[in-house]
């Protein structure tokens, strides 16, 4: 055979490697970027396998290649396959995920994770950040949501409980709410509370689909007119 014909087979063979490999997509369900390769210790990590172009999510296996990674029995939903996944650092760096073909055992595509510290779950007031907020953007916030500070991780948690508490002058208020929702009496008290007055939301109680009641650390907000 030629030279240049056994070299265009071989550019052919690579070329079409290299988008075999490119149509299967894998990422962390629960990662905020989907093109991050990242678990999360100790947290709720789903993995998602998705075949496109030359193969069916059928002719596909998945495999871990090292013991710091550890994953269950894969699950399929459609044309979608889910594995739960939990990183082990102590038994090394070295996280490997492989997708296979089934019956040759074919390398098809592996995917290198790099494990994050556990994130901490915040309340969070609708969309205010820090520790002052102007009380029209606090009056116009429905409801307490949860979010991960300096983290990739966004595990849909949700609040079921919370005490609402300000205090100025000789005047206590503590209303415990059922629920994130911010109900009527609570907004009320917001915008009777003189300004520089601060805000609470206490013994929050959050949880998730896999996870048990866990209580938060409090929401401190002060409350300016502008």
């Amino acid at each position: 055979m030629p030279v240049k014909y056994l070299f265009n087979g071989l550019l052919i063979l690579i070329f079409s490697g290299t988008i075999y490999a490119q149509d299967i997509k894998v990422w962390n369900k629960w990662c905020v970027h989907a093109d991050t390769a990242v678990l999360f210790c100790e947290a709720y990590n789903e993995l998602l396998v998705v075949c496109k172009g030359g193969i069916s999510i059928e002719e596909v296996q998945i495999k871990s290649l090292d013991r710091s990674l550890k994953i269950g029995i894969p699950e399929q939903k459609h044309d979608t396959l889910s594995i739960v996944a939990m990183p082990y650092p102590k038994y090394g760096s070295r996280m490997r995920l492989a997708v296979l073909k089934k019956g040759t055992k074919k390398v098809l595509k592996t995917i290198a994770f790099t494990a994050e510290p556990p994130p901490v779950p915040k309340a969070r007031l609708g969309t205010i950040t820090g520790g002052n907020a102007i009380r029209k953007e606090v009056i116009e916030q429905s409801a307490l949501r949860v979010g991960f500070d300096s983290s990739f991780y966004s595990y849909p948690y949700r609040i079921k409980e919370y005490t609402f508490k300000v205090q100025y002058g000789d005047t206590k208020v503590s209303i415990p709410v059922k629920g994130f929702f911010i109900p009527s009496n609570v907004v009320l008290e917001i915008k009777k509370a003189p300004e520089g007055s601060t805000i609470e939301f206490a013994d929050i109680k959050a949880t998730c689909p896999e996870c048990v009641v866990r209580t938060l650390d409090p929401l401190r907000i002060k409350i300016f007119n502008k």
